[in-house]
Parts: structure tokens; sequence; C-alpha cells
């Protein structure tokens, strides 16, 4: 089997482990150089995977599709706050594209779930864009599998508690990053 790296994140499986936890399984890459440090030298197939609480994946492919692993996209972080920064990187198109695709007349619709009472109109339309801009890169299939309100509330939710709309700057938080 072979996953472009691109892709694993996408490509989850719903590992139900005990029942007070929820948890999703993602594919490693590179298996098989495993083979003989795990003496299984007769084995045909070798998969390695990794386990994580239910939502990380999607999590992660988010910060993904907003370009937060890019080394180049970081240096342009010394100089913004959270919310100047992704609201740069965010398109009116992509936006856009994530409504029509999941959020359009007729296609099952869902009510952002934000911090009761502690969440005004702008954040709001922040974290909504956000959300629109990531799922226009998430493949429909993926949430036959996956529920997409659990899923979005969780992004929201790590969004939220990251504190990305905070107007404060993100200077130290990037001197942190770089100097550890």
């Amino acid at each position: 089997m072979s996953i472009p790296s691109s892709t694993i994140l996408l490509n989850v499986v719903n590992k139900p482990f005990h029942k007070c936890y929820n948890f999703e399984g993602y594919y490693n890459r590179d298996s098989l150089k495993y083979k003989s440090l795990y003496g299984l030298h007769d084995a045909h197939t070798l998969i390695r995977g990794t386990l994580r609480f239910k939502g990380y994946a999607f999590i992660f492919q988010c910060f993904k599709h907003l370009d937060l692993f890019n080394l180049d996209t970081n240096v342009k972080l010394n100089t913004q706050t959270w919310r100047g920064f992704l609201n740069s990187v965010v398109t009116a198109e992509k936006i856009n594209e994530g409504k029509e695709k999941y959020f359009s007349d007729g296609k099952k619709k869902i009510e952002l779930r934000h911090r009761d009472g502690q969440v005004d109109s702008n954040e709001s339309e922040f974290y909504n864009n956000l959300v629109y801009f990531c799922l226009a890169d998430f493949p429909e299939s993926y949430f036959e599998k996956n529920s997409l309100k659990e899923n979005v509330n969780r992004f929201v939710s790590a969004m939220e508690f990251l504190n990305f709309y905070c107007p404060d700057n993100i200077n130290s938080l990037t001197e942190l990053l770089t100097n550890h």
C-alpha cells in the first residue's frame, strides 16, 4: 500500500479501542524499513500506524491547508498577528468553494459552535471563514466516514483555544518555536 505523504491525514481509520476513548488511526510512511528492526524478515506486508484522539487528523490537515507548516510562510509570522496572517492566507475564492461544497442549498447545513457568549460576530465570521477555506480542499468522501459537524466543531474549538483571533502580536510564539 502506498499513500502519498500529502494525503496521509485524509486516510484516517476510526479505531474503537475502548468505550472511554475515541481514537482514529492513520498509516505511517516507510514501514518496510522496520521489517528487520522488528525481526519480521518473513513478513510480506508490514503496516505501521499512529493512534490519535478523534479529530486530530482533521485539525492538522486544516492547519496544513492554512499553510502553518510551511517554513517559508513562518518567516511572515514575525510581523503579524495570527488573525492578520490567517487573513492573508485565506482567499475569498476558497471560502466560497468550501461554502458551496458543504453548505449550499439542499446540502446538510451545520451550525458552527463557538464558546458560549464569548464570541462576537466579527470573531465568529473569522472562524467560519477559516472553516470554509479549509473544507474546500477536503474530498467529500472524507466525510462519509468522519462526521463533518464533529470535525468542524473540533477545529473551531482548537482555533479558539489557540486564540488565533487574538490581536496580540505573535512574535513571542515564533521566537519560542525557533529557539527550541
